[in-house]
């Protein structure tokens, strides 16, 4: 697929040239840490603290930690791009999840996020302390052409998977939150508890199907 690349300027909209996206991850799309590192800038981590730069929960040096490792984000399709029907993954955006008692990691998986094709991406874990509570931070923020933010003028899905480290009790709480830079404030997209002994499992976090921008690929 092709797709035209926009600079976000304030005096209007700059076309630039065509660039085809895909996935050239030949991983498989189930739960569990892939052992790339942190796809794209956005969302840096602040030291012993919540997401610095993309705005996330925290403050550097203090507030939530940052627990989660092998974070990486699939390109434009998802990690399965061109291996997979349309049926299953385009019908719903899913949060799979498993968990290896005998490390205490647990690997999560959001599988077919709908966001605009040209972004840097990232997926962080942190513990909040005084709550209790795991906040996942998915972050998508506008490319970089020279000094101008750039997005293209299409919608692409993405996957996103991240191990938790060092989880040794039965249940964790967790928020999963979602900044799109230029969109304004993150969003909360889901909070539950999820119930560790299953050793495995699925939340639907979005149950409208997709088709364009989804099932091409």
């Amino acid at each position: 697929m092709e797709y035209t690349r926009t600079l976000l300027l304030a005096s209007g909209l700059l076309l630039l040239g065509l660039c085809a996206c895909g996935s050239d991850d030949p991983q498989e799309g189930a739960a569990g840490g892939g052992s790339g590192g942190s796809a794209g800038s956005a969302g840096t981590a602040g030291t012993g603290g919540g997401a610095g730069s993309a705005g996330a929960a925290g403050q550097a040096g203090s507030g939530p930690a940052l627990t989660s490792q092998n974070s990486v984000v699939s390109d434009c399709g998802g990690f399965e791009a061109g291996n997979r029907g349309p049926v299953g993954y385009c019908d719903a955006e899913k949060l799979m999840w498993a968990h290896d008692a005998s490390t205490g990691t647990l690997s999560l998986l959001d599988a077919r996020v709908m966001l605009n094709c040209c972004g840097e991406h990232s997926f962080d874990v942190y513990y909040d302390a005084t709550t209790g509570k795991y906040e996942g931070w998915e972050i998508d923020a506008p490319e970089m052409v020279g000094t101008e933010p750039s997005r293209c003028n299409c919608s692409c899905v993405f996957d996103f998977r991240t191990e938790i480290v060092d989880v040794q009790s039965s249940t964790i709480d967790l928020v999963l939150m979602r900044h799109e830079t230029d969109q304004g404030a993150a969003q909360q997209v889901w909070s539950g508890t999820l119930e560790l002994t299953a050793g495995s499992g699925e939340v639907i976090l979005d149950d409208q199907p997709m088709d364009y921008g989804c099932g091409e690929y």
